[in-house]
């Protein structure tokens, strides 16, 4: 009689978009997003931190090509006191434009590259397991038959 062994798991990449975001900071200063471009992962926090006094601005999600146009994911009030931020969290994997309502016509704009970890091919097992992986909180498969002598 073979024995089953049945194994859960759970890569250390898995495990930790799975249980914990990162927050990155963006800061607004003078006319740029510094960084502005970054790689996060899915799951993660961008927070964008206002870092001059006086000058407005703000974060807008969306088009930066020609006139700059948003896409409604996200839009932050127009900040003109340093240390005032605005979050957003990225479930969806992709590319997202973002830009400065007020700055745009001065390339005031940046990209956030968001890379889905739990789509990456898990370990495989001999033949004898069975491998039960959990991905967003949940199992996957949720369920599994047992045959006797299996």
């Amino acid at each position: 009689m073979r024995a089953l062994v049945l194994t859960i798991i759970m890569s250390m990449t898995m495990a930790g978009s799975a249980f914990s975001q990162d927050t990155t900071e963006v800061l607004m200063q003078n006319f740029k997003f510094n960084p502005d471009t970054i790689s996060i992962q899915k799951g993660d926090v961008v927070k964008w931190v206002q870092d001059v006094e006086g000058t407005p601005h703000n974060t807008v999600s969306g088009s930066t090509s020609g006139n700059c146009s948003p896409d409604g994911l996200w839009e932050s009030p127009l900040y003109s006191e340093i240390g005032q931020s605005f979050s957003y969290k990225f479930d969806t994997a992709g590319a997202f434009s973002y830009y400065c309502t007020p700055h745009c016509n001065l390339d005031m704009y940046g990209l956030v590259t968001v890379e889905d970890t739990t789509t990456q091919n898990p370990p495989t097992a001999d033949k004898d397991t069975t491998e039960v992986l959990m991905q967003n909180f949940k199992f996957n498969p949720d369920t599994i038959s047992i045959q006797k002598g299996d």
